[in-house]
């Protein structure tokens, strides 16, 4: 791969970053400060052309919400679709910290209101309108 082309590829990455980022509302901040970065990284990688974010490509694909393949460029659109919002990353941050134990038992409490939910919902008369033949 040429420098030209190989610079046209990381251009692409950096903009479908600030793409969902735009989308989702995320500044250049909360990323890097999710990563553990220093501040002025985002803007390295996209004024001068530093590719460092390519170690941490599977960590910005899951803040973001967006698959690997697409950041990269590739058309995967239906992971794309099925994004977590920028709650359920900070979620995903949150729980990586605590210790083992505590993590399953914060597991285990989603888990109990996801049941009651679940529930609750199976207890909803269908939206559907039964078609009769009169």
């Amino acid at each position: 791969m040429r420098v030209t082309e190989r610079k046209a590829v990381d251009d692409k990455v950096i903009e479908r970053m600030l793409e969902v980022m735009r989308e989702k509302r995320i500044s250049q901040r909360e990323l890097v400060e999710y990563l553990g970065l220093a501040n002025g990284t985002f803007t390295s990688w996209k004024y001068k052309g530093g590719k460092s974010y390519m170690s941490h490509m599977d960590r910005i694909a899951e803040y973001l919400g967006v698959s690997k393949v697409y950041l990269t460029g590739g058309e995967d659109e239906q992971i794309r679709r099925d994004t977590i919002t920028r709650s359920e990353a900070e979620i995903i941050r949150m729980l990586r910290d605590l210790d083992q134990r505590k993590r399953e038992l914060s597991f285990q409490i989603i888990k109990a209101f996801w049941e009651e939910e679940r529930k609750i919902q199976a207890m909803k008369p269908s939206s559907k309108k039964d078609v009769g033949c009169g």
